[in-house]
């Protein structure tokens, strides 16, 4: 039986998204076991917790690879969404802000609207 020509393609968007999810805790779970090494190592020679400026290059460090796991996992949903985007949203026959059951735009969207 084939789908009703009103049913909204929602396997596309729901597998990329699942994907992409696993994707970004894949990329901060590298950045955290990274933090974690960096970290111990710095403890096991004892440069940890002996001087004020030390440790607060240590955090900057440890922040830093953190920045650089986010701007990774932003980069790759932007790749995602350059090369995926207009089909993920083009599947719907219903623009964005409307409600796909009554055809007519959501409440929330007439009161910002308004505002």
């Amino acid at each position: 039986m084939a789908p009703a020509p009103d049913r909204i393609a929602i396997l596309l968007p729901v597998g990329v998204a699942v994907t992409m999810t696993f994707s970004t805790v894949i990329i901060q779970v590298l950045a955290l076991m990274g933090i974690i090494h960096f970290v111990r190592y710095e403890l096991r020679l004892r440069r940890a917790g002996v001087q004020f400026w030390r440790g607060v290059g240590i955090i900057a460090g440890a922040a830093l690879v953190a920045l650089a796991a986010h701007v990774v996992a932003i980069a790759t949903w932007g790749v995602v969404f350059s090369l995926f985007g207009f089909q993920l949203v083009s599947h719907s026959s219903v623009p964005l802000g409307v409600c796909p059951k009554f055809r007519r735009p959501f409440p929330v969207v007439h009161r910002l609207k308004e505002l």
